[in-house]
């Protein structure tokens, strides 16, 4: 990463790496919340309690209205941070890709009931 000064005539690829990155681990932390469910008692209760309180309705959804309420806490937290450090810089988008895909993967698996239930039975 390299920093760019005023005037130079190139626009920095730092802001929309960041939102890209962000989306990652927005992905990571929604699969995350799968097996702290299932390892974590009270945790599944305030992602109950969370979309009830936070979500129009959320009551009916359970604790995937809460599952999603952390998953969009990390990608705007994320972005924000990321926006802030990387505004000005020029950011290899081949490696931010390459992240989008590995965090995608990763938090597809942590969400799938075979590997979720064995991350919950270890995390227990």
């Amino acid at each position: 990463m390299s920093a760019i000064g005023q005037g130079e005539g190139i626009r920095p690829t730092g802001p929309a790496a960041a939102a890209v990155l962000a989306a990652g681990i927005g992905a990571v932390a929604l699969g995350a919340t799968a097996p702290l469910v299932l390892a974590v008692p009270r945790f599944d209760q305030a992602l109950v309690e969370a979309s009830g309180f936070f979500l129009p309705g959320g009551e009916h959804l359970g604790r995937f209205g809460g599952q999603q309420l952390v998953a969009l806490l990390a990608w705007l937290g994320s972005w924000a941070l990321l926006h802030l450090r990387w505004r000005m810089r020029q950011v290899s988008l081949t490696f931010t890709a390459l992240a989008l895909v590995v965090s995608l993967v990763a938090g597809m698996l942590l969400s799938w009931p075979p590997v979720a239930g064995f991350i919950g039975s270890l995390l227990r």
